[in-house]
């Protein structure tokens, strides 16, 4: 089968385009090029970093990751967007219908998208080589419970 017939409507062969798609996800072209060309790893090498930095060079591989990136952009910016749109609405709905705190969450939640309230976070010297089993579990649970998870232990002492 010639190379024009396994062209799709971009240009690329199958393989490129699945380059451009994993390239674009994870940034690492070498990993990007193993996949998409299925290089058998006892035969890997540096040769795949420099396959890959040619296809990246490539001007219609250019332009598809340049396609790639504007897509995303407008998605995010579109999620954005709509995210301060419908805050906006519920903050109107909470106001006509006299429920402070609806608002007061509304209000919150607009000015986290606006970037101008910002979350602190403790950051502790301890390392997980210097910390106490006790307060490796302390953290643990402060965390599990921020991210609102249930950690169920067993029944044994961790040992020291």
């Amino acid at each position: 089968m010639s190379r024009a017939a396994r062209l799709g409507p971009d240009g690329l062969t199958i393989k490129e385009e699945k380059f451009c798609e994993r390239y674009f996800a994870t940034g690492e072209g070498a990993d990007a090029y193993r996949e998409s060309y299925g290089v058998d790893p006892s035969k890997d090498g540096p040769w795949v970093v420099e396959e890959a930095s040619r296809l990246v060079g490539k001007p219609h591989i250019q332009k598809r990751l340049e396609t790639l990136r504007a897509k995303s952009e407008s998605i995010a910016i579109y999620t954005a967007d709509k995210a301060m749109a419908e805050a906006r609405e519920a903050y109107d709905l909470a106001k006509k219908t006299l429920a402070p705190a609806a608002m007061v969450s509304a209000v919150t939640l607009r000015s986290k998208l606006a970037g101008h309230l910002v979350e602190k976070r403790e950051v502790t010297s301890k390392t997980l080589k210097t910390a106490t089993p006790e307060e490796l579990m302390a953290e643990l649970d402060r965390l599990s419970g921020e991210a609102g998870l249930v950690i169920q232990r067993a029944k044994t002492k961790v040992p020291s």
